[in-house]
């Protein structure tokens, strides 16, 4: 009995010293190495543009000297500032047009402004003039009809 435990023991020890693990076990193994692949990945992706340019920069340097490479990328950035340029005045060009009639719109009305001082002035006073003729009306309306109420003939 005692040699069978023995026996059962080590081959228990044997098979732990083999990784042998069931279904779970074996998920657990794919999903960590999916996981490490994962992250292998988006570190490529994240290195790719500098690796991506200092290769390019020991190849034409390598190739074609440090004078061509230079020129070569200031030809690079000045056609992306170009491009900026152009995307940037796209963008500007009809919010200043857009400003621009407005303010010739503000003064074209401009010169109007004393015209329609002058007019409201000219309603202002007319409206006081009628408002001081109704209250004249009213207070002799008033005074004929206390007349005419209490000193009747």
């Amino acid at each position: 009995m005692q040699a069978q435990l023995g026996s059962l023991s080590n081959m228990v020890k044997s098979m732990n010293a083999q990784n042998v693990c069931d279904a779970k076990c074996q998920e657990k193994r794919r999903i960590e190495e999916l996981r490490k692949t994962y992250i292998k990945a988006k570190q490529n992706v994240q290195n790719a543009q500098p690796n991506f340019n200092r290769a390019e920069q020991n190849y034409y340097t390598a190739a074609k000297g440090a004078g061509f490479y230079s020129k070569m990328q200031g030809a690079k950035f000045k056609k992306q500032a170009v491009k900026q340029v152009k995307d940037w005045n796209d963008y500007i060009e009809p919010k200043w047009k857009d400003i621009e009639n407005k303010i010739l719109y503000y003064k074209g009305l401009y010169p109007y402004q004393d015209n329609v001082k002058f007019v409201y002035k000219n309603y202002e006073d007319k409206y006081s003039t009628l408002v001081n003729e109704v209250q004249d009306t009213t207070d002799k309306k008033n005074v004929n009809y206390r007349l005419a109420h209490f000193y009747k003939l």
